[in-house]
């Protein structure tokens, strides 16, 4: 049995509706906190709307989650879509963003080796080298056994550019182990979930007791329909 799929124009349609219904509930939400969240994710979803013709910017869910994950790092729309992928439905920061993140705090490196096998760092600030417990300046290293190891090589892009692969594995390693603060703490992606408005309202106390709801934006929209019309904290 065939089914039809909607047209671009229909799709379109209903992002715009979507918006429109967002935004009509949030006229009558009260509580700031939860207004002041979900207003930042209408914002990136009408973001993700007007690029949404870009290559690689169709799937608009992506696209939102891509925006929403540059707004910690004070990234403006086009430079989170370039700093930002979505791998089965997690948010993961590029190499690139991550070194100049690094970068922005002062970090550098130099490449103690850098060919089809490994790439080995050393990481350096104000012109002084990350030294180990012997004073001795500290290697970052990967290697293309350990991409084995996690089962990495076999992939296209492993296949295509290893060299590129392995320093996206390096720089990652050496981020973590002297500069935390450069993502904030995150640890991008193992520990990074998809933000959506929907996540946000599951988190207010009306929406904890609206289980009977089909969706958190449903039962955002029956509390709104009582009496009094109002969102606060108890």
């Amino acid at each position: 049995m065939s089914t039809t799929q909607p047209s671009a124009q229909a799709v379109e349609m209903n992002q715009v509706q979507e918006m429109e219904r967002i935004a009509t509930l949030l006229d009558r939400v009260t509580d700031q906190t939860m207004r002041q969240e979900a207003e930042r994710m209408l914002l990136d979803r009408a973001q993700a709307y007007h690029v949404r013709k870009r290559p690689g910017c169709q799937n608009q869910d992506e696209v939102q989650m891509r925006i929403a994950a540059g707004r910690p790092f004070g990234l403006d729309r086009d430079t989170s879509l370039n700093g930002f992928d979505v791998i089965q439905g997690v948010v993961a920061m590029r190499a690139s963003l991550r070194a100049g993140l690094l970068q922005r705090h002062g970090w550098h490196w130099l490449f103690a080796k850098h060919d089809m096998s490994e790439c080995s760092l050393i990481a350096t600030k104000d012109g002084q080298s990350y030294l180990n417990a012997e004073g001795k300046p500290h290697v970052f290293t990967y290697t293309m056994d350990d991409a084995k190891r996690g089962k990495l090589d076999g992939k296209e892009n492993w296949k295509m550019n290893p060299m590129d692969m392995l320093f996206a594995r390096c720089i990652t390693r050496l981020q973590r182990r002297v500069c935390p603060a450069a993502t904030l703490g995150m640890d991008i992606p193992d520990t990074t979930e998809p933000v959506t408005l929907e996540m946000v309202v599951q988190e207010t106390e009306q929406q904890r007791v609206a289980g009977k709801s089909a969706s958190a934006l449903d039962a955002l929209e029956a509390e709104l329909t009582r009496e009094p019309v109002a969102v606060s904290n108890v």
